[in-house]
C-alpha cells in the first residue's frame, strides 16, 4: 500500500462512513477508490458494446 497525506472534505467523508457503515478513515477512502475504478471498468466495457465481434 501506499501512504499518501490528502486533504478531505470531512464532511463528505463522514457521509461515506455512515452510508458504507466503514469505521475507518484508510478503509472508507480505500473503498471509494475501488468503487470508482469498478465503475470506469464497467462504462469502459459498455462503450465497447456491438463494437467487437
Amino acid at each position: 500500500m501506499r501512504e499518501a497525506s490528502v486533504e478531505l472534505d470531512e464532511a463528505v467523508l463522514e457521509e461515506c462512513m455512515r452510508i458504507t457503515g466503514v469505521v475507518e478513515y484508510n478503509a472508507v477512502i480505500d473503498l471509494a477508490l475501488r468503487e470508482l475504478a469498478r465503475r470506469g471498468t464497467a462504462r469502459r466495457l459498455l462503450a465497447l458494446k456491438g463494437a467487437v465481434a
